[in-house]
């Protein structure tokens, strides 16, 4: 049964007119409310071209390596966090290329690299990205989730208690360490200064 519409456009007025006065004041010169899917599609054909142009945009011959991240922050401390975000990447001279779903507070930022000495640095650019979230209340993965990248950071966001249950959990159900080996929740892995867990010295 298809339910009536308009209640629901009449909401999302309602939430576009109070964000509007919200970018007026903040400085925003464009901004359109898209009422049909036809508009909203052609609008976000943007946004999916941006992994192709994030790797390009640097003009290089070939087009780049991309280290893709992101993180969540409490929806106050957005701006600032980008702000310093930013700040940072200048510092070393990286486009800080941010396509996102911004406004729950999580931002992705894709960072082109070319060589061992540039994804180096898109590392410790991405680090201290994580720090940053954390600081502001935040978490070192809105979206993407933890995986390979970013699992050194889960005792500096959650607490070694919590690593540690988890990693109980997984030693219990798979005590000779065979599933996703050496991903999220391993027996044990060498991580950053942020992360107190080791790597496992005997294969199981």
């Amino acid at each position: 049964e298809l339910h009536d519409v308009k209640p629901f456009e009449h909401t999302m007025q309602m939430e576009f007119s109070q964000a509007s006065e919200a970018l007026k004041k903040n400085g925003a010169v464009d901004f359109k409310f898209l009422p049909t899917m036809e508009e909203f599609d052609a609008i976000w054909e943007a946004r999916r071209g941006c992994l192709v142009s994030a790797m390009k945009f640097r003009r290089r011959k070939s087009p780049e390596k991309l280290l893709i991240t992101d993180v969540c922050v409490p929806i106050q401390h957005l701006g600032r966090n980008i702000a310093k975000t930013e700040a940072d990447f200048a510092k070393f001279n990286v486009p800080c290329i941010v396509c996102a779903h911004i406004a729950d507070g999580n931002f992705h930022i894709l960072i082109p690299h070319s060589n061992e000495r540039e994804k180096e640095i898109a590392e410790g650019l991405n680090s201290r990205m994580c720090e940053r979230a954390l600081k502001f209340g935040g978490t070192v993965s809105g979206e993407h989730g933890i995986g390979v990248g970013k699992k050194h950071h889960c005792v500096a966001e959650h607490g070694e208690e919590h690593v540690e249950v988890q990693r109980k959990i997984k030693e219990a159900l798979d005590p000779k360490n065979l599933f996703n080996r050496g991903a999220f929740y391993p027996q044990r892995q060498r991580g950053p200064s942020t992360s107190r867990i080791e790597e496992d010295a005997k294969d199981k």
